[in-house]
């Protein structure tokens, strides 16, 4: 049956969902028209960041100083490693070979659609940047030779248009992840380490870098406004990477500690605007959402818009962490790296929230909810405040979250820890909250350089990042449920530790019951986690880990993978046989496809058959039907 220029999918949908949907587009399109004519820099909007006085300054370890020198020289020097990239200088893109081959050149810009007061802010910020900083390209992907068009309203940016261009790329960038290691590096410098780096060049890199992207990419503007997570995600390394500074007693100027209020402001006021949040689902993007909205309004001078943000952000984090994680701890998502990626999330925002000020804590008792006019609604009120674990402090969550938590956190522990580094069931981007010193594998583990692009240092080992190290995240839920331990603490640790202000609960991280099983006379037991549908076997030094279980996301299945009774086998920390992974989303649908496909899997293959259907398409790349139906039989 036809319907006209409805397409046949939206008839399926929950009539709320539809109603939801309506409404997110009519407001798109009311905000395009508006944004248009209007100034989308919040000018109007003044004042200073909130930094709790009596924060505590972490003592960054001085067994890091090397690697936080080699990685700041890179980071000032405008050197990254994006997404597998190897270390290359992100400059003025020009026309180059992108992935496999294929040769993009960068976009022509389009007409701006932003209005002549956003365009000339644009250029004041312009001129308040050191002369001397080389300009980065945010808005491209590096690999492609492609930039999007800085004039292009958020609701209209494309993607996955093109083979080889990866919009995550830009967004990845974007990110800032490397503003809080240079602010460790600082914290050094400070400290009177000589790293052959000056800490006046991080505090310019710092503000330039920050100034830089706010004039190339206006509110609203490009594709780093398109999706409100990675908006979630910037805010929060420029804020963790400002409080860091602040703490070491770095100094800007009062203008530019003005611009950076506003544009704190200027992210929370889109995520608010552009939740990723629909009735029937909410995931990682939603977290992130959360998470960012969370360390914006913790940071911004009281109002009762602000108020209402930071008590919706505490409300719904709460409500994601019971939603997202399941009963027997690990993420609905149906991947272990996402577990990993939305677990930072809620560990560093359960942080924050213990960490905030006195104003800020009357805030959350004193908001009017009817300041908020959005899906889901702001509550009138949170819960009483109860007693954090183990001590007699107060926090306004609840004691099913810190049970959640502590189910979190052991589920981690016991998968990561069995293998050292994380299993790749289902999807890896190597999506990271925070990367406060990312793990290096040095020398001999990294390949060789495979193009002038490589920009190792002259007679300096090469490195590139370990995306599937979890010792960061071990270290951050060791900052957040256990008592100090001395000065040896690991920099995550150390930094969610910072944020909280020295709270933490006192929780013992045993087995939540129920997990271990074991026959009479096995050396070792499984590891057993049903409701995510693994299982671990251990015996001798040899690990295996067997995935049987849902595709996740309430049946969506947006990062699972064809992988029934799939396994990787390990054998005393070594990998003998593992899980390929997905090295890619949008610029090679097909190649997507491929690796999520049941014969990429250690698993039992029919020729030409699939355990699941794998639908063509853009818009069916982050859907996985759950036909199979498996079951634990033995």
């Amino acid at each position: 049956m036809k319907y006209g220029f409805i397409p046949a999918r939206i008839w399926s949908l929950t009539p709320a969902k539809v109603v939801h949907k309506l409404r997110r587009e009519a407001g798109l399109l009311r905000r395009r028209f508006a944004d248009s004519r209007r100034l989308t820099y919040a000018v109007g909007y003044s004042g200073r960041l909130v930094i709790p006085l009596e924060t505590c300054v972490p003592e960054p370890l001085r067994t890091h100083a090397e690697t936080l020198a080699r990685l700041s020289r890179r980071y000032v020097r405008h050197e990254f490693d994006i997404l597998g990239s190897g270390w290359k200088k992100w400059a003025a893109p020009g026309a180059r070979s992108g992935s496999w081959g294929i040769v993009l050149h960068e976009a022509g810009e389009t007409a701006a659609s932003m209005s002549a007061e956003t365009m000339r802010e644009s250029e004041r910020l312009l001129g308040l940047i050191d002369p001397d900083y080389q300009r980065m390209p945010w808005r491209t992907d590096l690999n492609a030779g492609y930039t999007w068009p800085r004039g292009q309203h958020y609701s209209l940016v494309r993607f996955g248009f093109q083979p080889g261009l990866d919009i995550k790329r830009p967004w990845e960038f974007s990110r800032m992840q490397y503003l809080p290691t240079l602010s460790l590096t600082y914290g050094l410098l400070r400290g009177g380490l000589l790293l052959r780096l000056s800490h006046e060049a991080i505090v310019h890199e710092y503000k330039d870098a920050v100034l830089d992207f706010m004039a190339d990419n206006p509110p609203g503007y490009g594709p780093n406004w398109a999706c409100a997570m990675e908006v979630g995600i910037r805010v929060v390394n420029c804020l963790t990477a400002y409080r860091l500074l602040k703490a070491y007693q770095a100094v800007f100027d009062e203008e530019f500690e003005e611009i950076l209020c506003r544009s704190v402001y200027e992210h929370a006021r889109h995520i608010i605007n552009n939740l990723e949040y629909s009735p029937d689902f909410a995931g990682n993007h939603y977290l992130a959402n959360i998470t960012g909205l969370l360390f914006a309004a913790a940071h911004l001078p009281r109002s009762d818009e602000v108020d209402a943000w930071l008590g919706f952000a505490v409300q719904e984090l709460i409500a994601a962490t019971q939603a997202q994680f399941l009963a027997d701890g690990l993420n609905f998502e149906a991947s272990l790296c996402y577990h990993r990626f939305s677990a930072e999330m809620v560990v560093y925002g359960t942080a924050l929230t213990l960490g905030l000020s006195n104003e800020k804590k009357a805030a959350l008792r004193e908001y009017g909810h009817r300041a908020l006019k959005i899906t889901p609604r702001l509550r009138p009120s949170l819960a009483p405040d109860t007693e954090i674990p183990g001590t007699t402090d107060l926090s306004p969550f609840p004691p099913e979250h810190w049970e959640r938590l502590r189910k979190i956190a052991w589920a981690s522990a016991e998968v990561f820890s069995c293998f050292g580094r994380i299993p790749q069931i289902g999807d890896n981007d190597g999506g990271r909250l925070l990367k406060l010193i990312p793990v290096q594998r040095i020398g001999s583990e990294c390949p060789a350089p495979t193009s002038a692009w490589d920009y190792s240092e002259p007679g300096a080992p090469r490195d590139e990042e370990d995306h599937l190290d979890a010792s960061p995240l071990l270290d951050a839920f060791a900052g957040l449920l256990q008592p100090p331990a001395g000065s040896h603490e690991a920099p995550d640790t150390q930094v969610v530790r910072f944020l909280a202000r020295g709270a933490h609960a006192n929780i013992p991280l045993s087995s939540p019951g129920g997990n271990r099983r074991s026959k009479a006379g096995d050396p070792q037991p499984a590891v057993i986690f049903p409701d995510f549908g693994v299982f671990i076997l251990e015996n001798r030094g040899l690990h295996l880990i067997i995935r049987l279980g849902p595709v996740g996301q309430n049946g969506r299945g947006g990062h699972a993978h064809n992988d029934q009774l799939s396994f990787e086998l390990w054998c005393h920390g070594a990998p003998v046989l593992v899980d390929p992974g997905t090295y890619c989303y949008t610029s090679f649908p097909e190649k997507r496809n491929l690796f999520r496909s049941t014969a990429m899997h250690n698993t039992v293959t029919l020729e030409g058959k699939e355990q699941n259907p794998l639908e063509q398409g853009i818009s069916v790349l982050f859907r996985l039907t759950d036909t199979v139906q498996p079951q634990l039989v033995e």
